[in-house]
C-alpha cells in the first residue's frame, strides 16, 4: 500500500511540475515586431526647445556668403530672411510660412521655399541640407550652421 501511495504521489509531482513549465514558457514566449509599437521620445521635435531665432552667414556661390535669420514660431508657423551680403540693401528677401517635421522628428521643412529647404535641429542650431535633403559633407560642411539666440 505503501509503494501504490508512494507512486500515485510521485505521478501528482511530475503532473504538477510539467503543468508549471508549460505555464511558464507560454509566459516567456518572445514579442514579434508586429506586436509591439515603438516610438522613439528621443526626438528634436519632443526633446529639443527648437522654438526661437537662428542666425548666421551661409555658404554663398557668387557673393561672400548670405546672411540668414530663421525665426520659429510654437505654432509651427517661420520667417525666414536672407541678405546677399556686399549686393546692398536690394538683395534683402523675407518670407514666411509653415514648417513641417519628418517622419524620424529630427528635420524641418520650410514650406514653400525653393531647395534647399531643409534644416537638421540639433541642440541651439540648426544644420541646413543640401537641395535634395541630404547631409552637406565636405570641407565647407561647418560653414550650414546656424546658430539659435540663447537671448531669446
Amino acid at each position: 500500500m505503501k509503494s501504490q501511495l508512494l507512486f500515485v504521489l510521485i505521478l501528482f509531482l511530475v503532473a504538477s511540475c510539467k503543468q508549471v513549465a508549460e505555464n511558464e514558457a507560454s509566459r516567456h514566449e518572445p514579442v514579434t515586431d508586429h506586436e509591439v509599437e515603438f516610438i522613439d521620445h528621443h526626438t528634436a521635435k519632443l526633446s529639443l526647445d527648437y522654438h526661437g531665432t537662428y542666425h548666421g552667414v551661409l555658404p554663398c556661390a557668387d557673393c561672400p556668403g548670405i546672411e540668414t535669420t530663421i525665426h520659429l514660431h510654437e505654432d509651427g508657423t517661420y520667417e525666414i530672411i536672407r541678405k546677399y551680403l556686399d549686393r546692398g540693401e536690394d538683395a534683402v528677401f523675407r518670407s514666411s510660412g509653415v514648417f513641417s517635421w519628418d517622419t524620424r522628428g529630427f528635420i524641418i521643412t520650410l514650406e514653400g521655399e525653393t531647395p534647399p529647404n531643409q534644416y537638421f535641429v540639433a541642440e541651439n542650431h540648426l544644420r541646413q541640407r543640401d537641395i535634395h535633403g541630404e547631409e552637406i559633407t565636405g570641407e565647407l560642411a561647418s560653414r550650414y550652421f546656424l546658430h539659435k539666440n540663447l537671448d531669446d
